[in-house]
């Protein structure tokens, strides 16, 4: 290069700010660096006098690059051979920074061969080492968007721009379709308005529409957005998920629920859940059969429903608890009962109980029919039938007598129809031997044979009969010697009853009875107890404890039974005195009362309980307290830690070296550690730390740049904030503080309420930046050879001097051209005022500009990207001369790069839309990287497992199966998928994983907490099991009817009751079926009513399959979903006993009324005849007197 052009000191090589270095390749000897590598690279001067090589500080991966890039060099044949590549170099603080190497020839031999290379090294901004992440993120975004659960989309006012490919699989559209496709195509008419609603105010919650197929078809969506800024345009990107499973599972829930609503509300019969202990649940049936409400019947045991004693004696109590227990234990149980109203009044029922799997665990499905008009009616004909001898052919027990050789000998028609026979006649002669197992019938035998010897009979026995199937049923039998009219012993007579039902349902009482009491007596951290005040509340008795007292308090409940005070003797002396007066205050006012104190345990331990406990008055006056006392140690020893780390908060305040700070905007107040106090010289609280009293503090030239920085984050909403500024010490010296500030709390209206920050001294670090800046000295680039453009000018902003490189871009052939002038003349003039602001704004400041980017023209016109350096010139003594300048040419690779920042824009906002967790492994599965919406979803920090191996880092099965699938995952390339439980948060929760390949080398996983979806599922699976067991389990035929009245469905009480099997049933018109062909217009009359939406009740006649007409009582009720009927409840309950009982009675009472009017007609004879007679005698009497009076009167005369 012409010197003339180069008017620059001579130490210019040692000022440029990157590497020179001169290397033999022969001897591999460095001749020349301009900077001593050691300290360019931060390890301080080197000690030795020959030049350090550079490539001891390379990174290993990059040393083959080296070498192939020196082979490369020696191959070409030109003088003007210049390779480039991007190497890493090792600083002194163990990071890797990026270099850009530059490698021409610098020395030739005669032969033509290189003797030594010239090598630059020049640091590539921070940007460029940003580059390579970028792109490796890039890759990792399109996994991402790939693997993903739902369809993504990035949309420009609508516009799609991009897509992923499962969104085109979810649409039925190809790629390139969708690309350019209004997004409204995609959603269903009647939802676009609220599309386009979301779109523009920049709703980013997820919301629920419905979406359209390319082929027509339509889907429910769930779309979650949000909004970017990207080159000045807010542009949005959508996940689309398709939400149709979720969706039939809900609609399977509520259409469950509703059946099961239906039946449970419509049933004829009290339909009620309990658990071990009380009514949880019921009908509204319930409320009118017991009549009273339904909060008079939740919450209270079955217990208070029924008489203390059932007819054969027994407890209700304990009765009713093996019935329930039988149950839960998983055996149905079917009994009568008799149960009281509400108001006390007793009525018979006929019970079923069983058991039925629910979330909270397993509880009783009771259905209850009141059969009192059963039992009246039965008492009714049984009292008629004894006035006509006809007991023995209407009631519904059975009934026989047997010889001396237990043969029957009369039997009534339950006898044969429990036999399976047609006429008493085929029972006659055989005996028990022809109709039970031997081992029953020897059994029953015996004791027959026991009574005729002993003439004693036998009242009430529950016998257990076997059959030869072996199928077993139970009766109870009343059994008594059959004497003659002489009162000889001729056989045996005996009423059973069958009691298969009622005995099955009693065990299942008996095993929940057992049950119930066991759930208080296993409470074992807390106590359930009642106790007794008495009258005027000086009282103290316990009536009832459970088994956990023991463990809380060491003494069993059957101690504290007897004497309440070996309980008090435990609680802690400070604590009685409050007890005392909080039990006072309660029982004076009737209120609950609460109340925490301490118990000490004979070893010393102090432990903590809770009393929750309310009284109610006993109708004898006494005031009695049901409570709960329960072990809350536990929770006050939380407490305590909790005390406990906000002092060891204020410790770490104390210990900081920042002083920490907390500003409520609203009030204007402001607090400071004591950090703040002694960074400044002072004691702590020496001065008030208000806003007025810190401002005084400022540096004056400080106060205005402080309140820009604070008024601007207030204005431009921001979250944070950081400035660098100087307050005043108490020896009235200045220190430099940074104030860091996050917003923590706004109101309603947006605006910051509380503030969160720190001041740190950052003195040293400035003195250390002045003193940088003074040792700073001529920065001066000008090699021809380097492949950086170089060029300094004056104060002026003339220029003095170029390198070839640049003067090359100027359109000159040689730099002495462009001396004197400026870049008004140069083909970049629309840009000399953008280069001159720049070069002024570095002359005045004295501050380099490095590593910038900015627009040049090109003599062709063209516009190319530079990246930019400009430093201050300085002479020796540092006096300000002009700039030094160098740029490389960045144009393809910023192209390359804004496109990978846009992309990482878009990927950004994906991974904010996603909502679930993302994991990077490596092959060998070490966690690389993780990204999570909440921090609430990871079960360990980050800083626990990034960098481990997954199976260092997790527990089972999360290592052993991810381990497995990503072994699959990079042996067969397909994308894994796999479920995993795992206790989470105290909850076993299930979660999905979609693993998919990065590159050969790094693989993506997104987890995805499922479990609600698992909850749905196994809630609709227990909602049609209750339904299945309420449907198959009642005592009602039920069917399901569709519109046309075409059986859908129907239980087995119904095939029962009709004599059909399910598959003659199903399928078949349920009016061509069972109604008889008079009553068909009645039935379609019905069928109208329930198509319109009406409830229909109705007694009337149906036909069963071997054409025999019963009495039924119906229920027919519409089954609504989402607005529209889908089917139709149907019950069926028999009747025909009833009725039959009803015309019985009635022809009683029509023989009992003819008998009266013949009883009338008689008496009114009679009356008639007493008439007569007393008529005859009046006129009897009469003519006796007439001839008395005749008769005198002619003896008066001839006395």
């Amino acid at each position: 290069m012409d010197s003339n052009s180069n008017p620059l000191p001579t130490d210019i090589f040692e000022k440029i700010p990157f590497l020179l270095i001169v290397k033999n390749l022969t001897s591999k000897v460095v001749e020349y660096t301009n900077r001593d590598v050691k300290e360019f690279l931060g390890y301080g001067a080197s000690k030795t006098i020959e030049p350090v090589d550079f490539v001891e500080f390379l990174h290993p991966d990059d040393k083959k690059k080296l070498a192939k890039l020196e082979s490369e060099l020696l191959l070409k044949q030109d003088e003007a051979r210049e390779l480039t590549c991007k190497i890493r170099l090792k600083h002194q603080d163990g990071t890797w920074h990026g270099y850009s190497l530059s490698e021409s020839v610098h020395r030739l031999s005669e032969n033509n061969e290189i003797i030594s290379v010239l090598i630059t090294l020049n640091r590539i901004p921070v940007s460029d080492d940003l580059e390579q992440s970028l792109r490796e993120n890039q890759q990792r975004y399109i996994t991402l968007a790939e693997a993903s659960f739902g369809g993504i989309i990035i949309h420009d006012k609508g516009i799609i721009v991009e897509a992923n490919s499962e969104m085109g699989r979810m649409t039925g559209y190809e790629h390139h379709e969708l690309i350019g496709m209004d997004v409204l195509l995609l959603i269903a008419p009647d939802h676009r308005d609220t599309v386009t609603g979301h779109i523009k105010s920049g709703y980013e919650e997820p919301y629920e529409v419905t979406g359209v197929r390319k082929d027509g078809s339509t889907y429910a969506l769930e779309i979650h957005g949000k909004q970017i800024i990207h080159q000045g345009k807010t542009i949005r990107i959508s996940e689309f998920r398709n939400i149709e499973d979720r969706k039939r599972i809900e609609n399977e829930i509520v259409e469950s629920e509703m059946k099961f609503k239906t039946l449970f509300d419509m049933a004829n019969d009290a339909i009620f859940l309990m658990n071990q202990e009380i009514f949880i649940e019921c009908n509204t049936q319930t409320e009118k059969i017991f009549g009273c409400n339904k909060e008079q019947i939740i919450g209270h045991p079955p217990s208070d429903f029924s008489p203390k004693y059932q007819p054969d004696g027994r407890l209700s109590v304990e009765k009713s608890q093996e019935k329930i227990d039988a149950a839960l234990a998983g055996t149905s149980q079917f009994f009568e009962w008799v149960h009281k109203k509400y108001d006390g009044t007793p009525f018979h029922a006929e019970v079923s109980l069983n058991r039925v799997d629910l979330k909270q665990g397993p509880a009783v499905q009771a259905i209850v029919r009141d059969v009192t008009w059963r039992h009246e009616a039965k008492q009714a004909l049984k009292k008629e039938l004894f006035l006509i001898n006809s007991l023995m052919e209407n009631i519904s027990d059975q009934i026989y007598f047997k010889d001396l050789n237990s043969k029957f000998i009369r039997v009534n028609n339950e006898v044969v129809r429990r036999f399976g026979l047609s006429s008493p006649d085929e029972v006659v002669g055989k005996s028990d031997f022809d109709f039970f197992s031997h081992e029953h019938a020897q059994w029953a035998y015996d004791m027959e044979q026991n009574i005729i010897r002993t003439g004693i009979p036998i009242i009430g026995l529950e016998e257990k009969e076997t059959w030869p199937d072996g199928s077993v049923t139970y009766v109870s039998s009343s059994k008594a010697p059959l004497r003659d009219e002489n009162g000889t012993i001729i056989g045996t007579f005996g009423v059973s009853r069958e009691i298969t039902k009622q005995k099955l349902m009693e065990e299942a009482l008996q095993e929940k009875e057992l049950t119930l009491s066991s759930i208080s007596d296993n409470l074992q951290s807390g106590v359930i107890f009642q106790l007794d005040f008495g009258k005027e509340g000086k009282e103290r008795k316990f009536t009832y404890l459970s088994a956990g007292l023991e463990k809380i308090h060491g003494v069993s409940p059957e101690q504290v039974l007897q004497d309440h005070r070996v309980l008090y003797d435990h609680i802690h002396k400070d604590d009685i005195e409050l007890i005392a007066r909080l039990e006072r205050e309660a029982f004076e006012q009737m209120k609950p009362y609460r109340v925490e104190f301490r118990l000490v345990e004979d070893s010393g331990r102090i432990r903590w309980v809770s009393i929750n406990s309310a009284p109610r008055k006993l109708p004898n006056g006494h005031v009695v307290w049901d409570g709960v006392e329960l072990d809350i140690t536990e929770r006050k020893l939380m407490e305590e830690s909790l005390r406990e780390s906000e002092e060891r908060l204020r410790l770490v305040f104390d210990a900081t070296n920042d002083a920490i700070w907390d500003l409520s905007t609203d009030t204007n107040k402001i607090f400071f550690s004591d950090r703040l106090y002694t960074m400044l010289g002072y004691e702590p609280g020496e001065f008030e730390t208000n806003i007025e009293n810190l401002t005084k503090l400022l540096h004056p030239d400080d106060i205005r740049w402080a309140r820009t920085v604070a008024q601007k984050s207030m204005a431009e909403g921001l979250n944070e904030f950081s400035l660098e500024v100087r307050y005043k010490t108490k020896t009235n010296d200045y220190k430099w503080m940074s104030n860091r500030g996050k917003v923590v709390a706004r109101d309603k209206q947006g605006k910051p309420i509380r503030v969160l920050g720190a001041l740190s001294d950052i003195t040293e670090r400035k003195l250390a930046e002045d003193e940088l800046k003074k040792s700073r000295g001529l920065l001066l680039s000008i090699l021809d050879t380097i492949p950086v453009r170089v060029f300094w000018k004056d104060l002026n902003l003339n220029f003095l001097g170029c390198n070839k490189s640049f003067a090359k871009d100027a359109g000159y052939r040689h730099p002495k051209e462009l001396i004197g002038k400026n870049d008004f003349q140069m083909p970049w003039k629309e840009q000399a005022d953008l280069y001159r602001a720049d070069d002024m704004a570095v002359i005045k400041s004295g501050f380099p500009k490095i590593g910038f980017e900015e627009p040049q023209t090109t003599p062709k016109g063209d516009t190319i990207w530079l990246r930019t350096s400009k430093v201050p010139l300085r002479s020796p003594e540092g006096v300000i001369q002009g700039i030094l300048g160098t740029y490389e040419d960045i144009t393809s690779s910023k192209e390359a790069k804004d496109k990978l920042i846009e992309l990482n824009t878009y990927n950004q906002a994906l991974l904010t839309a996603i909502p679930d967790l993302l994991f990077i492994f490596n092959r060998e599965g070490v966690f690389q990287d993780i990204y999570y919406p909440h921090r609430e979803m990871l079960i360990m920090l980050p800083e626990e497992f990034i960098g481990k191996n997954v199976n260092d880092a997790m527990e089972e099965p999360i290592a052993s199966l991810t381990t497995k699938h990503l072994a699959l995952l990079f042996e067969t390339g397909q994308t894994q998928v796999y479920e995993y439980e795992i206790p989470f948060h105290g909850k076993n929760t299930i979660f999905e994983a979609r693993m998919a390949k990065v590159d050969d080398n790094k693989a993506i996983a997104i987890v995805r907490n499922i479990t609600e979806r698992r909850n749905a599922e196994e809630t609709i699976q227990l909602e049609r099991a209750y339904f299945e067991q309420l449907f198959e389990s009642s005592p009602e035929g039920i069917v399901i009817l569709d519109s046309k009245d075409v059986v859908l469905r129907c239980n087995e009480e119904f095939c029962r009751m009709y004599g059909f099997s399910m598959e003659e049933v199903v399928g078949a018109s349920i009016n061509s079926l069972i109604v008889p062909a008079e009553l068909k217009d009645e039935s379609l009359r019905l069928t109208y009513k329930v198509a319109g939406g009406d409830i229909v009740i109705r007694e009337t006649q149906r036909k069963r399959k071997d054409g025999k007409l019963i009495y039924v009582s119906i229920l027919g009720k519409p089954i609504k979903f989402k607005g529209g009927q889908i089917a139709v409840y149907g019950i069926y309950r028999d009747i025909s006993d009833r009725k039959k009982f009803e015309r019985e009675l009635m022809i009683k009472n029509q023989e009992i009324e003819a008998q009266n009017v013949e009883y009338r007609l008689i008496n009114e004879e009679l009356s008639q005849a007493k008439q007569k007679a007393e008529e005859s005698d009046r006129l009897k009497s009469a003519f006796l007197a007439n001839m008395s009076h005749e008769v005198r009167t002619p003896m008066n005369g001839i006395l």
